[in-house]
């Protein structure tokens, strides 16, 4: 039987790299937006401490310089954390999209191994064959030089 080879393995090694490629992109990606959204959190975190401030200065006597300072710091910790929802939105775009060529690459990829099966089936179904038809020419030899005796 001779050796199988499939002549499209040029192909599966291309699209194994780009998968492989496709999920390494998909992972960082993720990683980034597991960061923004830890940065995310503590702006929201800092930014309910400032309105905690605003709020235990404006029940007690606090001067007015000290009560706009608690309100300008609310207004800069709201301004971050609109760029960080800002930049997890933009971060999950990223993500999606990685994930769509991920899911492109894998399905680019299976169909690849699907034909290299089927291939190998097909190839493994000829050598069977031809190897039967070796057996029965062998059997109808010996079965003639039997009646000849």
């Amino acid at each position: 039987m001779r050796k199988f080879t499939f002549k499209l393995n040029g192909l599966l090694l291309l699209r194994e790299m780009r998968e492989g490629e496709a999920a390494t992109a998909l992972r960082e990606s993720i990683s980034v937006q597991l960061r923004h959204e830890a940065s995310l959190s503590l702006a929201r975190n800092k930014m309910d401490e400032a309105r905690a401030r605003i709020e235990r200065s404006a029940s007690s006597s606090v001067d007015v310089f000290s009560h706009v300072g608690a309100l300008a710091d609310l207004d800069n910790k709201a301004a971050i954390v609109n760029a960080a929802e800002l930049e997890l939105k933009k971060q999950l775009k990223k993500v999606e999209s990685a994930r769509s060529a991920w899911t492109i690459a894998a399905t680019e990829l299976k169909i690849v191994q699907k034909l290299k099966a089927k291939a190998a089936t097909s190839h493994l179904r000829e050598a069977n064959y031809k190897e039967q038809l070796e057996l029965d020419e062998a059997g109808s030899r010996l079965s003639r030089i039997l009646a000849s005796l």
